[in-house]
């Protein structure tokens, strides 16, 4: 345990003061599979977990460890009197307790400590001074939580900042801004893969190439083809991957040609309203909607689920539904629902491909529509290498899992499964009907297109409810052939916005213009991967402060802004300040953006050639 002493991290926020020295020089990878092969064998073994849970605490992955010391806490009976079993359970209990604090939870560490300050007095290696260093390490923890609790937003008008309080840590501080984010949110390092991890390779491999072509021939009736690019050594990915995907065409393109035709390989909505499971079509109880579909009810009276006809539960039944009939979601629709800055919206998704997976019994990263895809991962750019923590991700894991009666000790659907597969769908769902948050489809075929601001073709699904004015006419002559042939609700049709050359790479905008620009900025750094070159226009800081942490309160003064006027990065304070205050019990961390203009100024043309480099999706 003597590599899990409190070092300071290198990267720390507001909430995550201190944590574990995290090197991530892969010393530690080897053991790693030797345990991890030994718990395919013995799944049920604690000390297995919890020597794994080390492991990942060493190798600087406390999310990981925090699922292993759960379950090696699950594993033991705390009441059996062994000397043994005790200490299993102390590393167990430790562990965890680390691991909530390298992930930015605080309040959840000390009470982890507390419970290790009340272990048995039989336990020798509990000394008095290891009751004392862990009774005031978690008394530290939770004076910095209770901070954290009175200035912290929650997202409800009932819990109002308290801004004498921020006021006054802001001048203790000497800061004039200050990042807080929600109560429950945490930070976490995602390259994109895991080192044990070896699909991102494959993903370029000849045999994939050839099954994205067979794929790709079918939808667009041999007008594409999928393409290598790479990418120029200047840029530097935290993913260490250098060669992308793209399309290209295979012959000349008219203005407003529709090239690919693509139904949603899996679809689901947050059930903000009633809308069809298998393809989200809004539903009524009635005929005579224009738009909507008469609900169709599950044949299972024990479900709950609904769909729009009996072709769409037929096909929902051979894909997913049957590991899913009858079961009780409403723990999942409820955190998917919460307006957060991490992944939660896509927890049905999740669901749904973990219930593919055991149906077809391979482990969900191996399901081969989505095998190829890329993931998202945090950038130097956003949050210093950090993506968003919601203390939620464990109890969603577990729950999904127990829905799906599958063993919580079943390596094949490990939890660092679950936040890979979170991270592909982070980088790859598209928005349908209605509010993008409430709607979501994962269309692989879709996501092979890389963006540019000033795009080549668009999407339009046969819902769309708003249509550009030069494109009314196409939408009018889809939706009538998609209501005579009853396909898919929400069918991606790719239409060609400008002439298009034979082996020209075609792109699409993550982002829709009608947007207003934090809007459209905000989409885009979401949706792609790539994000590590100085790309924001000095009007859109404001944009971009906001986009590091979503719905979250900040302190900015605008004028600062204006500090990027000139071409090429400046550097300066955006959010944090560095600072160790024992009469406030808080610590934070200067942030500096760079900034420039960029490719979201009004004028695009001169950066138009720098999109294809720098927006390239991985």
């Amino acid at each position: 345990m003597e590599a899990t002493k409190n070092a300071l991290r290198s990267r720390k926020f507001f909430h995550q003061f201190e944590g574990i020295a995290t090197l991530r020089d892969g010393r530690y990878i080897s053991e790693w599979n030797q345990y991890t092969s030994e718990l395919a064998k013995t799944p049920s073994n604690p000390n297995l977990w919890c020597n794994r849970a080390l492991i990942c605490l060493k190798e600087g992955y406390p999310e990981i460890a925090l699922m292993d010391a759960k379950r090696v806490l699950l594993l033991c009976d705390e009441s059996e009197d062994s000397i043994e079993l005790q200490k299993i359970i102390y590393k167990g209990r430790y562990y965890y307790a680390e691991a909530l604090r390298a992930l930015g939870h605080p309040g959840l560490s000390a009470s982890e400590y507390e419970k290790l300050n009340v272990l048995p007095e039989s336990f020798g290696e509990m000394t008095k001074m290891k009751r004392d260093e862990f009774r005031k390490l978690a008394s530290t923890l939770k004076k910095i939580d209770d901070i954290r609790i009175q200035v912290s937003p929650d997202g409800t008008p009932t819990k109002p900042i308290d801004e004498m309080l921020l006021q006054a840590i802001s001048e203790k501080c000497g800061l004039s801004n200050i990042l807080l984010t929600y109560i429950d949110s945490g930070w976490f390092e995602f390259s994109g893969q895991y080192p044990w991890d070896y699909r991102p390779g494959e993903r370029i491999s000849a045999t994939v190439l050839r099954e994205l072509q067979d794929q790709l021939d079918i939808a667009s009736n041999k007008k594409l083809k999928v393409v290598l690019r790479k990418l120029p050594p200047d840029i530097v990915l935290e993913s260490k991957l250098t060669i992308h995907l793209g399309i290209e065409a295979t012959q000349d393109f008219s203005i407003h040609e529709r090239i690919l035709e693509e139904d949603p390989f899996v679809a689901g909505h947050n059930h903000f309203s009633d809308r069809c499971e298998y393809c989200t079509l809004e539903l009524v109880g009635t005929s005579g909607h224009p738009r909507c579909a008469v609900k169709y009810h599950c044949h299972n009276s024990q479900c709950k689920e609904i769909f729009c006809n009996k072709k769409c539960y037929k096909l929902a039944m051979k894909l997913y539904h049957k590991q899913l009939c009858g079961k009780n979601i409403d723990t999942i629709i409820r955190s998917a629902q919460r307006v957060r800055p991490g992944w939660n919206q896509l927890f049905i998704l999740v669901l749904k491909l973990f219930a593919l997976a055991k149906k077809r019994d391979v482990n969900p990263l191996d399901i081969k529509e989505i095998k190829y895809l890329s993931r998202k991962h945090a950038s130097s750019h956003y949050c210093e290498g950090h993506l968003s923590w919601d203390v939620e991700y464990e109890i969603i894991y577990i729950e999904i899992l127990k829905l799906l009666e599958i063993s919580l000790y079943d390596i094949q659907y490990d939890f660092w499964v679950f936040i890979t597969l979170m991270a592909i769908l982070g980088a790859n769902v598209f928005g349908g009907d209605g509010d993008s948050r409430n709607t979501l489809g994962i269309f692989p075929l879709a996501s092979l297109f890389n963006h540019s601001c000033d795009p080549s073709a668009t999407y339009m699904n046969a819902t769309e409810r708003y249509i550009p004015k030069d494109l009314t006419s196409e939408y009018m002559e889809l939706h009538r052939k998609y209501k005579q042939t009853g396909c898919n609700s929400f069918r991606f049709t790719i239409i060609t916005l400008k002439h298009v050359k034979k082996r020209q790479e075609i792109f699409i905008s993550y982002v829709d213009s009608t947007d207003d620009k934090q809007k459209r900025h905000n989409e885009y750094v979401k949706r792609s991967p790539l994000v590590n070159e100085s790309t924001y226009s000095h009007d859109l800081i404001l944009s971009y402060i906001k986009f590091l942490a979503p719905y979250l309160f900040v302190r900015w003064e605008f004028g600062q802004s204006l500090a990027s006027k000139d071409r090429g990065a400046q550097n300066y304070v955006d959010i944090l300040g560095t600072c160790n205050d024992t009469s406030f019990y808080c610590a934070q961390e200067i942030l500096y953006g760079e900034i420039s203009y960029g490719p979201f100024n009004s004028n695009t043309e001169d950066h138009i050639v720098d999109d294809y480099i720098k927006l390239g999706k991985l």
